[in-house]
């Protein structure tokens, strides 16, 4: 009675004093109180009825910041523990250990929250727990030490206890347990390895056997919270995984695999590499489970794939962070290399995804500095161009691009038809120089990788790279016309042997929207020669009569792709060459498109300069036109009545350019020397037609002069023409009359034009022309002109009430010329002036005696006085005064002292050293 009355108190007391004292000292005593009662008299019958309130009290103890109080609290439960009369007692013990372990429960967590009042007992806190940096997470979770203390001491506890005691308690235990032998605490880690080793003989076994409960704790623990939570789950999940089976693993593996993804790009550094080993060793079991080469089932290998290629295009690649990316694409290039053919139903929604992801993967600041150029340029200059091109590089030789050729090698003709709708719709809507280009080299893998499997596709394929070609960026259009020379020379390939050809669609027959062709004309043109015909519609539109020409762009881009057809399939482009040619003979003289230098974007001298340079659209061209036919003469006699038929064209057309680009290849065409003219009679007149009206518009046009030196040519060739047999050219345009492609009509259109012009350069370039094609009627129709422009340099009629021009300086009495009044002289235009003297000394040498009688006296005045003029023009006047005098007779050229002033001359520049 009073033994046990004593007894009771006693141990109430000290229950009591752990649950309610402030003080670290009489805490440690109350639990060294308990420690002794329950190992001296804690079987009593009297103490059984207090075991939970002692229970309570040692468990209070366990989260005491000093180490030396849990342990107490530990071994204090052990006791309690051996204590326990009945089986309900003890399990309520290991109930409760086991619940403050798992849960996290925190057992003092009144005491760890508001009694603490000021920042220096939170210091305190956090120091005697051993953990200092848990002072800035004491402020929103005071209990944190506490919890940490809570699970150390609950290790010491059990470690004591039976393994045999907590085995039905085991598959709630082992997940945490597993978890914080892990944990980056390192006095937690080293208690839990401990416990995990007193508890577990083998822990392979351990884990095979609690798989699915680990795998569950593990896949909530990567995103929890906690930082040490999620860095011990993603070492936990490394270990897990290795050498699991895809039975094992198919529960888990999406959740797994979008979290480990999660902490790749998680705040803190040490997580992220524990995120990065997960990765790693999940990734290898992936690629595993798709080994061909390691004998991976084929059922398996597509589950898998179904599994993770989904989740690698969806998540993965278009993530924000760019370690998601960069390890979801090797993980794609991993499995696209090891998969092999089981692969090949995925390919097309892989290569997809991938060619979308290029503009994604591309770094942001290529972007910017594309725009700024683009601004700078205009969309269209040297630098854009350049910048357009390294990001076309960069895209190919990056790994996306690596995987890429991977996935082109596993194509079947199975997948075909899908992937062919996918890239028509990248092609239509593909958004970044990157994906575009990458579409187009993608086009080229597959026409390489299924040639003949392509052959019903092709039509398809050539109409939406067509339609791509009106891309803004040069280095895309550059990509596009490779591959349509690919898929051009795809089409055009016979079938192998023993096959039955398939009718392949052209690309006038596939609709805009991209669906399939259906029906189709009687006669189906081949792709070939319906794409090149929709290319040639690009430089020069067919149905405008008025033939104006097209964006640069878009003429361009019809250059670069008949280019690169004469490279990638030259007997295809040569099959049509007929079809080309003509087109082509005229595109190589294009001017657009030439790179002005930087600074020079808006002067004049810079215009000029480059005025008559071939730029990047002719480059094009010729490079088509050189790779096809070789010889360029040969080429221009084969084509020529096709050849004339685009000049006539191009004559008449509105566009100056055009104009400017058929006067060049007249001068081409009718400088072809030999034997045989290459053109018919009928051709050579109604070209000469043709320029002269064009020269002769109302309205001055630039670049008019490009004509002026194809009227000789044509003139000479006429000449020719008429001394070989008559032609029988079944394509001669209708005959022209002679009297508006005679001599004498060049003659005077070429002087109407040295008339009304305002530049000097053209209308010495006139009198140029004129001088060479001169007759015996030129010097009576032309005389006074070409005098009036010899004297004042200028070819324009006077007004009839204008003054008179200056007398022209004269001789000294001795003879010589006054300098001061030659040099007044200097003032007058040089070029007209020299031009207008050729023109008058060829035009009296053809000039019969009587049209020379009434102008030689007035032509030797001209002569006289423009040899005190500047030292060119005194050559011109001088080799004028030789045509004068060197004649048969020189009646009528004027008194004696006319001949005195033509020696005085003479006399002068023969003193001049300039003329030896």
């Amino acid at each position: 009675g009073g033994r046990g009355e004593l007894l009771a108190h006693v141990l109430d007391y000290a229950a009591r004093v752990p649950a309610e004292s402030w003080q670290p000292p009489e805490r440690a005593a109350g639990g060294a109180w308990l420690l002794a009662l329950l190992r001296a008299c804690g079987a009593a019958p009297a103490a059984q009825p207090l075991l939970r309130d002692a229970q309570a009290a040692l468990v209070a103890l366990l989260a005491d910041p000093h180490g030396s109080a849990a342990e107490v609290g530990a071994k204090g439960l052990s006791a309690l523990y051996e204590c326990a009369a009945d089986t309900p007692m003890r399990d309520a013990v290991v109930s409760e250990l086991v619940r403050s372990l798992a849960l996290g429960q925190r057992a003092n967590a009144g005491k760890s929250g508001s009694a603490f009042a000021t920042y220096k007992e939170l210091a305190d806190v956090a120091a005697n727990a051993g953990q200092p940096e848990l002072v800035y997470r004491l402020l929103d979770l005071s209990a944190q030490s506490a919890l940490w203390a809570s699970r150390r001491g609950a290790a010491y506890a059990l470690k004591e206890q039976a393994a045999g005691r907590l085995s039905a308690h085991l598959p709630a235990l082992l997940p945490p347990l597993f978890r914080y032998r892990h944990d980056p605490n390192a006095q937690v880690r080293t208690a839990m390895c401990a416990l995990w080793d007193s508890l577990v003989e083998d822990t392979r076994a351990a884990l095979d056997a609690h798989f699915e409960p680990i795998a569950v704790s593990l896949c909530a623990a990567l995103t929890d919270s906690l930082w040490r939570t999620r860095e011990a789950a993603a070492t936990c999940v490394a270990e897990l995984v290795q050498g699991r089976s895809w039975v094992q693993l198919r529960g888990h593996a999406a959740e797994l695999f979008v979290r480990c993804m999660r902490l790749l790009d998680d705040i803190k550094g040490s997580v992220r590499e524990s995120g990065n080993s997960a990765w790693r060793a999940l990734a290898g079991c992936f690629v595993r489970f798709c080994d061909k080469a390691a004998g991976a089932p084929e059922a398996q290998a597509s589950e898998v794939l179904l599994l993770a290629l989904p989740l690698l295009v969806e998540t993965g690649l278009p993530h924000s962070a760019a370690e998601v990316r960069t390890a979801s694409l090797a993980l794609l290039g991993r499995l696209a290399k090891h998969a092999g053919a089981h692969l090949s139903p995925h390919a097309p929604a892989l290569a997809d995804a991938l060619l979308r992801s290029l503009a994604e993967l591309e770094d942001p600041s290529l972007g910017y500095v594309q725009m700024h150029a683009d601004a700078r340029g205009g969309g269209g200059g040297g630098l854009a161009d350049a910048l357009d091109s390294l990001r076309a590089q960069a895209s190919a030789s990056g790994p996306a691009a690596d995987v890429l050729e991977l996935v082109g090698a596993q194509l079947s003709a199975d997948t075909l038809p899908e992937l062919v709708v996918r890239l028509v719709e990248l092609l239509r809507a593909g958004v970044g120089v990157p994906t575009r280009v990458g579409s187009a080299r993608f086009v080229v893998t597959v026409c390489r990788a299924l040639p003949f499997d392509l052959q019903p596709h092709a039509g398809r394929l050539a109409s939406a790279l067509l339609r791509a070609l009106d891309d803004n960026s040069a280095a895309a259009r550059r990509a596009y016309a490779h591959a349509l020379a690919h898929v051009i020379r795809v089409a055009d390939a016979p079938p192998p042997l023993g096959t039955k050809p398939t009718p392949t669609p052209t690309p006038a027959q596939v609709p805009s929207n991209g669906a399939g062709a259906e029906g189709g004309a009687e006669e189906m043109e081949s792709v070939a020669e319906c794409a090149i015909g929709q290319l040639l519609r690009r430089y020069v539109e067919e149905a405008d009569p008025a033939q104006q020409l097209l964006g640069e762009p878009s003429r361009h881009a019809a250059g670069v792709a008949l280019a690169q057809l004469a490279l990638v399939a030259p007997s295809v482009a040569k099959a049509h060459a007929l079809q080309f040619a003509p087109i082509a003979a005229l595109a190589r003289w294009d001017e657009g498109m030439s790179v002005t230098p930087e600074g020079e974007a808006g002067s004049s001298a810079a215009a000029e300069a480059k005025a008559g340079e071939l730029g990047a659209i002719g480059k094009a061209w010729a490079q088509a036109w050189e790779e096809t036919l070789p010889s360029t003469t040969a080429a221009l006699r084969l084509y020529a009545p096709e050849i004339s038929a685009v000049v006539l064209d191009a004559l008449t057309s509105p566009s100056w350019a055009l104009r400017r680009q058929a006067a060049r290849l007249v001068c081409e065409l009718a400088g072809i020397e030999g034997s045989v003219p290459p053109l018919a009679a009928a051709h050579i007149s109604a070209i000469t037609a043709a320029v002269l009206a064009a020269l002769t518009t109302k309205r001055p046009w630039e670049g008019r002069e490009a004509l002026l030196p194809a009227l000789p040519l044509l003139f000479k060739l006429a000449d020719q023409r008429a001394l070989t047999p008559a032609d029988t050219t079944a394509t001669a345009p209708p005959s022209t009359p002679a009297e508006i492609c005679s001599r004498e009509a060049a003659c005077a259109a070429l002087a109407s034009e040295a008339g009304r012009s305002s530049s000097d350069v053209y209308t010495a370039a006139a009198l140029e022309t004129l001088a060479e094609l001169v007759g015996p009627s030129a010097l009576t129709a032309h005389a006074s002109m070409l005098e009036v422009a010899a004297r004042s340099g200028s070819a324009k009629p006077a007004a009839p009430d204008a003054a008179e021009a200056p007398e022209m300086p004269k001789l000294t009495a001795g003879g010589s010329v006054d300098l001061s009044a030659a040099r007044s002289a200097r003032r007058a235009h040089g070029p007209v002036r020299c031009a207008a003297l050729k023109a008058l000394a060829k035009a009296w040498a053809t000039a019969d005696g009587a049209a020379r009688a009434p102008l030689g006296a007035p032509l030797v005045e001209a002569a006289v006085a423009c040899a005190m003029a500047d030292w060119d023009v005194r050559v011109r006047a001088l080799e004028l005064l030789g045509a004068l005098y060197g004649g048969a007779g020189t009646a009528g050229l004027g008194s004696a002292e006319l001949l005195e002033r033509a020696l005085g001359v003479c006399a002068d520049a023969l003193e001049d050293g300039k003329f030896v």
